[in-house]
């Protein structure tokens, strides 16, 4: 029996949430930033994990949190140095639903290729396009102290190391015969060529920022929107299951 694997989820480990503060009076005015800025702040921080990038996001942020820091850096760092051994203990997880026989290569498979994810999450090279605002009617509604609330929803472009479809084809051929010895070879084949491509793709994303009056900063409390794009553009090793895997 074929057996389907939940990893683009994967992306939940690497959201890095570092203890996003809360309820907080507003205080000081902050630094004026746009929100291309603002996002690709937050691009350095939950996808390229540039800490220079993180500690400017967490000063930009701090009028809108009492002045503390909205995330906590070095439990960042921390959370960034233990990514490899997630990475391993879930490739273990999923191999251990395989025959005794398979669970080793695949186990080796399935870590080459989070790896792979990985590697193109961190080297992504974005910028903020554009972005359009609007009122935040849902904040608006709870009365006059929220009666300039607005969304600024930004437009992003990351590229991405790209590979030959030859490539792509066997690793998915490989999982698809359920043949480990392959897919073993496949996925070690993938994450070289995906970490050695001249080649580049380009995927595009949109989030929300949102600002609480005239002098706000502009925030966003889910990493994920920043990565799930990037996830979605890495090739799946399962052939029939599109970008939902």
């Amino acid at each position: 029996m074929k057996t389907r694997y939940k990893t683009r989820r994967m992306s939940a480990s690497i959201l890095l949430l570092c203890g996003l503060a809360a309820g907080f009076p507003t205080v000081a005015a902050p630094t004026a930033l746009s929100p291309e800025q603002v996002a690709e702040l937050y691009i350095g921080m939950f996808v390229n994990r540039d800490m220079d990038q993180a500690a400017e996001l967490v000063e930009y942020l701090r009028p809108d949190f009492g002045g503390n820091a909205a995330y906590d850096l070095q439990e960042y760092r921390k959370e960034v140095a233990a990514l490899a051994g997630q990475h391993k203990e879930r490739a273990s997880a999923m191999a251990a639903e395989l025959p005794a026989e398979q669970r080793a290569k695949m186990e080796k498979g399935f870590l080459d290729y989070m790896l792979t994810v990985d590697y193109v999450i961190s080297q992504a090279k974005c910028k903020a396009t554009d972005h359009t605002i609007e009122p935040n009617d849902v904040t608006r509604e709870l009365g006059e102290g929220n009666k300039d609330d607005v969304i600024a929803t930004v437009a992003y472009a990351c590229e991405i190391p790209a590979v030959d479809d030859a490539i792509i084809a066997k690793l998915q051929a490989a999982q698809t015969a359920e043949d480990a010895a392959q897919f073993e070879r496949a996925a070690a084949d993938f994450r070289k060529a995906m970490q050695s491509s001249s080649r580049r793709t380009s995927v595009t994303g949109e989030a929300s920022l949102y600002r609480h009056g005239l002098a706000g900063v502009w925030t966003n409390a889910n990493p994920s929107v920043w990565l799930d794009p990037i996830v979605e553009g890495v090739p799946s090793f399962q052939p029939d299951t599109g970008s939902d895997w």
